[in-house]
């Protein structure tokens, strides 16, 4: 095996545990040459990553011919095996146009004749890594060795990152040293955004029951939304909250969040990008998002997660359950932070 080309597009939180698959990989074959084929916006949570020799980045978005032109380098890099963690239209045309003699990728019956190997997702689990991560794991090991991998997705930051973080950090007069927590705010929708008065409550709890100083996740064009959550906050948790100390890149963001001691608020990528840096985690989910898919690791301890089908399971018996992604903003009412106020409780006394 020479050279192998992983292919994982479009979302940071998958291109980072699809990282996974590369680390195997290396392992199996550490004289192949590895390529890691993402969108290049999400580059910066493999950048540094010692198993994966180079990465194949391109726009999210492309016009038919540059699309082309991105195929032709594919072609012309010669592949030996292509794993295909994404599965859909874009990465089927790269592994059609790339002649690879390997091609593995999950089964769908439109695409199965693509692929030498198709592998069917599976609802079983076998550790705490859940399903998400599991089912890559699929894609190169046999079913009675899953439950025996132990490595996890890392996140590999430099030193120059660490550096402008704590300079960044002492500009705004705060001390790299002292506790610190970053929340996000806000999800990657509005979908999975838990109601502004819920997120101010998580806030103020935040400030009210810990010493930690509160640094904010969110991207630019989500700012008038964050600052309707910080109006609703009270005025003893206003002083607390450093909106300002805010990374102007995903780089950035990294390397702020690896100054931290833990990270609060709604899932998505910065809740995987903290666990592949080693801060412990505390996830609150959308009514409607698969708990067991993505909850990797959670131990009640380290990394803790809450939904609300853990204290209402009955709900997702009646209609209003079984449609909760269509119901999401009714069924996020119900999830108010007295659910989860004891878990928190605990979760500041350990890592805060």
């Amino acid at each position: 095996m020479n050279k192998i080309l992983v292919i994982q597009q479009k979302m940071i939180g998958d291109v980072l545990i699809s990282s996974l698959i590369c680390a195997h990989l290396k392992n199996r074959y550490p004289e192949a040459e590895l390529h890691y084929a993402v969108h290049e916006h999400t580059a910066v949570v493999v950048r540094h990553h010692p198993s994966i020799d180079r990465l194949i980045t391109k726009p999210q978005k492309q016009s038919i011919r540059e699309f082309l032109l991105y195929l032709q380098t594919i072609r012309a890099e010669h592949y030996d095996l292509i794993i295909d963690a994404y599965g859909k239209l874009e990465s089927n045309l790269m592994v059609l146009f790339s002649g690879s003699p390997q091609r593995i990728s999950y089964h769908k019956w439109y695409t199965q004749w693509l692929y030498q190997k198709s592998i069917k997702r599976s609802p079983v689990i076998y550790s705490s890594a859940g399903n998400a991560i599991e089912d890559r794991l699929r894609l190169i090991f046999d079913e009675e060795d899953i439950q025996n991998q132990r490595l996890r997705p890392r996140i590999y930051g430099s030193d120059a990152d660490k550096k402008w973080a704590q300079d960044h950090l002492i500009e705004h007069g705060l001390d790299p040293g002292q506790p610190m927590v970053m929340v996000s705010v806000l999800g990657s929708a509005k979908n999975k955004s838990l109601p502004a008065a819920t997120m101010a409550a998580v806030l103020d709890h935040i400030a009210k029951c810990s010493p930690a100083i509160i640094l904010l996740n969110y991207i630019p064009k989500q700012k008038a939304l964050v600052d309707v959550i910080l109006a609703l906050t009270e005025d003893q948790t206003k002083p607390r909250i450093r909106a300002k100390v805010y990374g102007q890149s995903l780089g950035q963001f990294l390397a702020l969040l690896g100054q931290c001691d833990a990270l609060i608020g709604n899932e998505g990528g910065a809740v995987n990008m903290a666990k592949a840096l080693d801060i412990p985690t505390f996830t609150i989910f959308s009514p409607w998002i698969n708990k067991l898919a993505w909850s990797a690791y959670v131990d009640g301890e380290k990394h803790c997660a809450v939904h609300l089908k853990d204290h209402y399971p009955e709900l997702y018996a009646t209609p209003l359950g079984r449609s909760a992604k269509k119901n999401h903003q009714e069924l996020y009412q119900k999830l108010k932070i007295d659910l989860f106020r004891d878990e928190l409780n605990s979760f500041y006394k350990r890592h805060l």
